[in-house]
């Protein structure tokens, strides 16, 4: 029988887990195979207690924490036991649960939630065959609606220069007053605000922990890319969505699709929610959170397309890409090591074939001096390497760590579950020759600005704010390999089709599609 448990944590302190059961792993191939779906009433008889226990819920996300199985028909939820479903991923592969952790080559597979095992008296991130195992999950990750919403930048920005700490919240009446809750709780859900009741019955958010951590942000700019690194360090539901794209990336799938319509323009889109979509099974999230993860698209990290309806479409859909590179640190040493073993560079090829790979390259060739460096501490030394890393992304503001190693006392991180998240823009030759080979393949045809920058970005690892700042630097270098033709036809009223103010002005005149010839 599962059992929560505490665990000391490091430095100090006390973490609570769910302590797992793994070998009834067994029980469920034996009795459903490695290729069928199994649900809670499957799990709650092998576990010998009822489906809608908290036994049964661990055991579940502990199985999709591993991605040994994944969500099926509907994010697994507490509140309607019945619709929760899971089908198999990792263990299609082999009837041994162990073995499908492991790669051909004996390496660490990586997990999408935080776990553990307990191997005879060990602490391992990965399990051993052949021995007494307990795997521990942590409860927090279970949740899979949200408090709070993200949203505009120039919001958070504006609670950010508050002139004071304590932001009130006035009491309802028929008057229309912007309170921005929504962020607010956001920020108690990063641990940056509290909520406050005085004895009067008036309601405040203290914010000054906020304010205090990004109060050197030497620009809106500076703070948006501080703040996105932060959330994406801090928010687990937020690290799921990125690490399901990042798994969904390296199957060759670029971004994911989620069907949706515009409710109003200045109110953005709204996901249909009848049926979930894929990326919210894989990333084990209900509507709202996936909802909020659209809403961080304000920032940096995470970016989205919007297809409006067509003729054999009712309704619209948007692509949720990866504005960003990500690897573990574990890929990026072999990539490393292959290249100096080849004696070459990692660098980003315009033309890529493997979208993740290219987008690793660019991330090695930035950390090659760190890593070469660090790869001899690799073995003994993994914390002091976490840590270089750590501090080297956050001082430039270039990205940031997700770890999933739990900080347990006596256990060692594993660098195949931490992943490093970078921003890193492409120098204005490297962007120009990107460009280049775009372009060159569509010599006197039509393009649409808002789809070339979207094609662009997702290749690379670039937000549309990114891509347009670049662009117009760059433009003057680009305008001497192709004459350039630019002319507005309409565009749909979505923020990912906007073109920024400072594209405009290097163009010299508003303009939704271009045209290329040679000169």
């Amino acid at each position: 029988m599962n059992k929560l448990v505490t665990f000391n944590k490091v430095p100090s302190g006390a973490i609570f887990l769910h302590e797992i059961d793994p070998s009834k792993i067994n029980e469920i191939v034996r009795k459903h195979g490695n290729s069928s779906p199994i649900s809670y009433a499957d799990l709650a008889r092998i576990l010998g207690c009822n489906k809608n226990d908290i036994e049964v819920h661990a055991f579940a996300n502990f199985l999709y924490f591993t991605l040994l199985y994944l969500p099926f028909k509907s994010p697994l939820s507490r509140k309607d036991v019945a619709a929760n479903w899971l089908r198999p991923n990792r263990i299609k592969d082999t009837h041994d649960w162990i073995n499908a952790l492991f790669t051909k080559d004996g390496e660490h597979k990586s997990y999408i939630g935080r776990v553990f095992f307990k191997v005879n008296n060990d602490y391992l991130c990965h399990p051993k065959p052949h021995a007494e195992i307990k795997a521990y999950v942590l409860d927090n990750e279970f949740k899979i609606s949200t408090l709070g919403m993200y949203g505009p930048v120039k919001t958070f920005y504006k609670i950010l220069k508050s002139p004071s700490p304590k932001i009130p919240i006035p009491k309802k009446s028929g008057k229309k007053i912007e309170t921005n809750v929504e962020q607010l709780d956001k920020l108690r859900f990063l641990d940056l605000a509290t909520k406050v009741k005085t004895a009067n019955g008036n309601v405040y958010y203290d914010v000054e922990t906020f304010q205090k951590h990004f109060n050197l942000c030497k620009s809106f700019e500076d703070f948006r890319r501080r703040f996105s690194c932060f959330a994406l360090k801090k928010d687990f539901q937020l690290q799921r969505v990125i690490l399901a794209l990042y798994f969904l990336e390296k199957e060759g799938k670029e971004y994911a699709t989620l069907p949706c319509h515009i409710r109003k323009t200045r109110l953005g889109i709204k996901f249909n929610s009848e049926k979930a979509p894929p990326l919210a099974l894989y990333a084990n999230l209900g509507p709202k959170a996936i909802d909020n993860v659209k809403e961080f698209t304000h920032f940096l990290g995470l970016d989205y397309y919007y297809f409006p309806p067509t003729l054999h479409r009712t309704y619209g859909k948007i692509a949720l890409f990866l504005a960003c590179q990500i690897s573990t640190i574990n890929d990026l040493l072999n990539l490393i090591r292959q290249c100096e073993g080849r004696q070459t560079t990692p660098s980003f090829s315009t033309e890529p074939h493997n979208i993740h790979l290219e987008k690793m390259k660019v991330q090695a060739n930035f950390l090659k001096q760190l890593l070469t460096i660090s790869d001899a501490i690799k073995i003994d030394h993994t914390e002091e390497l976490v840590e270089k890393l750590g501090t080297y992304l956050e001082t430039r503001a270039v990205g940031c760590l997700i770890n999933l190693n739990l900080p347990i006392s006596g256990l060692k991180p594993c660098i195949s579950n931490i992943f490093v998240v970078t921003m890193i823009e492409p120098t204005k030759e490297e962007f120009v020759k990107v460009v280049d080979n775009f372009l060159s393949k569509k010599v006197n045809e039509t393009i649409y600005y808002p789809y070339f920058r979207f094609m662009i970005c997702r290749t690379y690892g670039l937000h549309r704010y990114q891509f347009d700042r670049i662009f117009a630097r760059s433009l003057s270098t680009l305008q001497t390999r192709y004459l350039w033709r630019f002319y507005a036809v309409g565009r749909p009223g979505d923020a990912s089709h906007i073109i920024s103010p400072e594209v405009i002005k290097a163009v010299g005149r508003v303009f939704d599609h271009f045209k290329v010839s040679t000169p």
